[in-house]
């Protein structure tokens, strides 16, 4: 050593006697003397100290690492428990009211009906629209679709309290049996028969299925025959446009004067109902009136337009889509597509926002000079309130009459697993909403007509027709003074 100050150097060394002799130390100044508690450990002892440590300190981040990895499996594990132990317990409630009511109500109920019950309180909670569908229904429901059904042909509705006749349709098996307009309907297959609802589905059937109806025929004056409202009268020649008007019609063939109690055999047959009827109210102006919007009514459109158009130039059109309760949404596309050049007719949108769908007018439009009116009122819902609204929006229309009924969504159809014919289901289920070309629902809103012409208390219904045509010719005046 060379006796540098701090420097470590042993105490004492041994002689080679083996005697223990002090070393002479150097001479130090006190304020230069380390303190014992400062003083470094030599280099040879602090290292492996401090290996040991950092071996420590990784074991203990490996440890815990591995007990938050455990701890997040557990969790996992528990919540997966947890989630399948609510199910069961659900699905046991279930199953326990089921069997509760099986065995100790009062009535022995079947257990078919009872799964069906429980379907249909569950989707009547969801909206008004979604629902389970037996095979009647569904049936009824491809019906609309198709536009056709299997039944005779008649146009029933009540009158004085009975259910009558109005109008055997043209060429149907009714029709060749010999019902005529204002006949009484008692009875069908031999069963009494007072609700509309009621009689109409008894009446219908697959074709080429026999059913017997017994009618009531009253005697009727000739006098009596029934006046139609201007929208579905001919006019009589010369009316003026700004002049609404009726005329008697003798399109139905009306009973003979023979009171008696009928009885008819006929064979059930395809129904085609044509979705779309058109009329000439005068020279130059038309009216269409839309029931429905099934597979049938772009063609239908077609050959009604053609029909007006053969019987000269038109200056006003009337589409009236009153009490259309909807269809088809390609058929409400089609339909306003018909009138317009361009634009959006209607935005689809799903659960998942990427599911939008948005269809438009192409280029090629039907009567494009011609001014439009669409009538509207609560009963017009759904694919209805779809052309009104982008009709109005796109000013290809002015829309007349009350707010509609403000159905803004789309349901889908799916169809189950057909167990047995009993079993045959089908779920009419929301799917998405629909939106006006404005980004607007429609949804418990409806259409706002840009001329209001609501009934009047105790108005009858040829009035409130008389009142609502007159409108109607005003717009079309104010079109053509504008040039």
């Amino acid at each position: 050593m060379d006796g540098s100050v701090g420097a470590w150097e042993p105490a004492a060394v041994r002689d080679e006697n083996g005697v223990r002799e002090s070393t002479p130390q150097p001479d130090r100044c006190p304020a230069q003397e380390t303190p014992l508690h400062t003083q470094k450990a030599p280099p040879e002892e602090g290292r492996p100290r401090h290996r040991f440590a950092l071996a420590k300190a990784r074991t203990m981040v490996l440890l815990a690492t591995a007990g938050c990895m455990a701890a997040g499996v557990c969790l996992g594990v528990l919540a997966y428990w947890a989630t399948n132990s609510e199910r069961e317990i659900e699905n046991a409630l279930l199953r326990a009211v089921v069997r509760q009511v099986e065995n100790s109500y009062v009535e022995e109920v079947p257990r078919s009906r009872l799964v069906d019950d429980a379907i249909r309180g569950m989707l009547a909670n969801l909206d008004d629209h979604s629902m389970l569908l037996d095979e009647r229904a569904l049936a009824v429901m491809q019906e609309q679709a198709a536009g056709g059904f299997g039944g005779v042909g008649v146009v029933l509705g009540v009158r004085e309290g009975r259910l009558t006749v109005i109008e055997p349709l043209p060429d149907t098996p009714a029709a060749r049996a010999g019902i005529l307009a204002g006949d009484r309907l008692l009875e069908v297959d031999h069963r009494p028969v007072r609700r509309l609802s009621d009689a109409s589905r008894a009446l219908r059937g697959h074709p080429d299925t026999n059913v017997h109806v017994r009618v009531h025929r009253l005697p009727v004056p000739d006098s009596a025959a029934p006046r139609q409202h201007p929208f579905t009268a001919q006019p009589a020649s010369g009316t003026q446009p700004d002049t609404p008007s009726e005329q008697t019609s003798a399109a139905a063939p009306r009973a003979p004067p023979v009171e008696d109690h009928l009885d008819f055999d006929i064979t059930r047959a395809l129904i085609a109902v044509s979705s779309v009827r058109e009329r000439m109210l005068m020279p130059g102006y038309g009216y269409l009136r839309i029931r429905q919007f099934n597979e049938h009514t772009e063609g239908d459109l077609a050959g009604a337009l053609a029909s007006l158009a053969a019987e000269g130039p038109l200056d006003g059109l009337v589409v009236d889509l009153r009490d259309n309760p909807g269809g088809l949404l390609s058929a409400s596309v089609a339909v306003a597509d018909a009138f317009l050049e361009s634009g959006v007719i209607v935005s689809i949108v799903g659960r998942a926002r990427a599911e939008t769908q948005e269809f438009s007018a192409d280029a090629e439009a039907h009567a494009e000079d011609v001014a439009l009116a669409v009538l509207i009122n609560q009963g017009s819902a759904s694919a209805a309130e779809i052309v009104a609204s982008a009709l109005q929006h796109h000013g290809r229309a002015v829309v007349i009459g009350t707010q509609s009924y403000g159905k803004g969504s789309v349901q889908s159809i799916t169809h189950f697993p057909v167990i047995s014919e009993r079993a045959r289901r089908a779920l009419k289920l929301t799917t998405a909403r629909y939106f006006t070309p404005a980004g607007r629902s429609l949804d418990n809103t409806g259409v706002t007509p840009d001329i209001a012409v609501p009934p009047l208390a105790d108005e009858r219904a040829k009035d409130y027709e008389t009142r609502l045509l007159e409108e109607v010719f005003a717009h079309f005046r104010r079109v053509r003074a504008a040039g």
